[in-house]
């Protein structure tokens, strides 16, 4: 006999993303605060706690922050060993790739990105106990009014190409109703135009456009390419 309870909750996802790709940002911001109210009585409590916390304030007001924390160099050189002695696929995440693993040094070479499987990223030293911490969490919490589900940690290279690769170019993501992502540099980056990520911040975004399309990049933005990187993006929803 079919089960179905899975079912049903198999179509209600399938509608939830439908829906997702369909409506503005607005709408998708009203939908997340249903969700949301189901976890208030859990997430008010970390929102006042947070209130004064300048990380949560611009998050809040600008959709940017830093980590109120920082890494030591050792984590951060361990990190990057781990990734340079492990084979990449050349996406920026692995299900874009031929699904074929190379040495970081020839995706250097041939490609925009390298990326890394979720088995291989677990694997990492300090990754999800990063991506627990509780400096981060309260911060998620406060930010997305919920408590959050850790569903991403990918780790990519970002390489220098004559030509600019999918995500090195302005582009606006909408993995969810509600959603953060955590970025962290494994390596040195040149500060400059060819160098470290952009980012616009929300004020800005809202005032050339309100209800901006479906990743429209803003007009006003100065370019931006990829120079050697590797990133991991913790994304919380």
């Amino acid at each position: 006999m079919a089960n179905f309870a899975n079912l049903d909750n198999a179509v209600s996802l399938h509608v939830l993303r439908d829906l997702q790709n369909t409506v503005g940002g607005k709408e998708r911001d009203r939908i997340a605060s249903l969700f949301a109210a189901y976890h208030k009585d859990v997430a008010e409590p970390v929102v006042a706690q947070m209130a004064t916390d300048s990380t949560s304030i611009s998050l809040r007001e600008r959709g940017i922050a830093e980590l109120p924390f920082s890494l030591s160099r050792d984590l951060c050189d361990e990190v990057q060993q781990y990734y340079s002695a492990t084979p990449c696929h050349n996406a920026h995440v692995p299900v874009y790739s031929d699904g074929i693993l190379r040495p970081v040094s020839g995706a250097a070479r041939d490609f925009h990105y390298g990326s890394y499987s979720l088995e291989q990223t677990v694997r990492a030293p300090h990754l999800l106990e990063l991506a627990l911490d509780r400096r981060v969490l309260e911060r998620v919490i406060a930010y997305l009014k919920a408590v959050p589900t850790l569903y991403s940690i990918n780790t990519f290279w970002s390489f220098p190409q004559e030509r600019s690769g999918l995500t090195q170019d302005w582009h606006r993501d909408e993995d969810d109703y509600r959603f953060l992502a955590v970025f962290i540099y494994w390596t040195d980056v040149a500060v400059g135009d060819e160098g470290p990520r952009h980012e616009v911040a929300e004020e800005a975004l809202d005032a050339q456009n309100p209800e901006p399309d479906r990743e429209q990049a803003p007009e006003t933005a100065p370019p931006a390419r990829g120079e050697q990187c590797d990133e991991a993006a913790q994304r919380l929803s």
